[in-house]
């Protein structure tokens, strides 16, 4: 029995009727049943943030439209929890979104550039020059806590890239790294970087001002 997802949300399942427990860390999008006898299965789906349950289908025909639905499988079958994104959400990241320039006296050889996913996390890459031809990059995200405005991330990859003398890329390095830190975000349109590795402490990056053609 297969389960999957269309859309952004997640779900879990659990033999018998009990509500499935939700792992928030380290939910699932889809999931494979391999039965050998006829089993009692309670499969609960839920969305991402910025997203809606919608319905359940069930080899291609729509089957409930609760979240939770408990099923007697005794047969093959396909599963597909179906989301869709919430009109009315507003990303709290969004606000954010675009490129940042490296405060001077600080980090002004440094840019930045912040991404929002659409459900209240952020890609941010961050690049730091050494000469015209090369510089450091930084790439990590996280999710957004809304009440400290703090992104806290765990999986910061590093690379040296260096380019040619017409800015195509020439050679990407990947370093060793175990990247974690904090992105904090203010209302005065900048951000400040705190990385645990590296001795990038209370960095200032300032947002640019989108331009209109």
């Amino acid at each position: 029995v297969g389960i999957d997802t269309e859309g952004r949300g997640n779900i879990c399942y659990e033999e018998g009727e009990e509500t499935p427990e939700i792992d928030e860390e380290y939910p699932y999008q889809a999931a494979a049943i391999n039965l050998y006898e006829p089993t009692t299965v309670t499969i609960l789906a839920w969305p991402d943030e910025g997203s809606l349950f919608v319905k359940w289908i069930k080899n291609g025909e729509d089957y409930s439209t609760e979240p939770q639905i408990t099923v007697f499988l005794d047969e093959s079958a396909e599963y597909v929890a179906v989301f869709e994104l919430d009109e009315n959400y507003k990303d709290p990241v969004e606000p954010y979104a675009g490129d940042y320039q490296g405060r001077e006296g600080e980090c002004e050889r440094a840019s930045a550039t912040v991404f929002a996913n659409g459900d209240g996390t952020a890609l941010i890459s961050i690049h730091w020059s050494d000469s015209a031809s090369s510089e450091r990059t930084w790439v990590m995200s996280g999710k957004l806590d809304t009440d400290t405005m703090i992104l806290e991330y765990d999986d910061c990859s590093v690379s040296d890239v260096t380019y040619s003398e017409d800015g195509e890329l020439d050679e990407e390095v990947p370093i060793q790294y175990d990247g974690t830190g904090t992105i904090e975000f203010n209302d005065d349109g900048t951000f400040v970087w705190n990385d645990d590795q590296d001795d990038y402490d209370d960095l200032t990056f300032i947002k640019i001002p989108d331009t209109e053609e």
